[in-house]
């Protein structure tokens, strides 16, 4: 799991989306979709955030210690 560069996450039962990791290993990048545009992104990037460190609790902490720039 340590050099993967994609990963699905599921937000909702039967609702999964695809992150892509950056190259610097320190964020990720996603699509939104339609429908979440708008009033609604911030609520919907809470809810990915919440997914993804619940899921892949070890990369999650992985991403947060580079983009604060501890190793």
């Amino acid at each position: 799991m340590k050099h993967q560069n994609k990963i699905t996450v599921e937000v909702y039962e039967n609702f999964k989306l695809e992150l892509t990791i950056n190259e610097n290993r320190d964020g990720y990048n996603f699509k939104t979709p339609k429908g979440w545009g708008g009033r609604h992104y911030y609520h919907f990037c809470n809810l990915v955030d919440y997914a993804f460190a619940e899921q892949y609790s070890e990369l999650e902490y992985e991403l947060r210690m580079n983009l604060r720039g501890a190793k």
